[in-house]
């Protein structure tokens, strides 16, 4: 896959996340990972999850005391 194709499917897999975001915000629904079969026989995981802002915040903070 070259560099158009993955900015391509990227595109395309952010503009369905944001539909399926307001679906889930609707359902009251804060995360989903469904897991996928590949092809090649392994898992894949495709996950989403709708956070608030201070949420947000603290998932950065607890990055970069991890970093330290």
């Amino acid at each position: 896959m070259n560099q158009k194709d993955l900015e391509t499917v990227l595109q395309a897999w952010i503009n369905a996340s944001l539909e399926l975001a307001a679906v889930m915000e609707v359902q009251g629904m804060t995360r989903i990972a469904p897991v996928l079969q590949l092809a090649s026989g392994k898992d894949g995981e495709l996950s989403l999850r709708i956070v608030t802002p201070e949420e947000e915040d603290e998932d950065w903070e607890d990055d970069e005391e991890g970093d330290a």
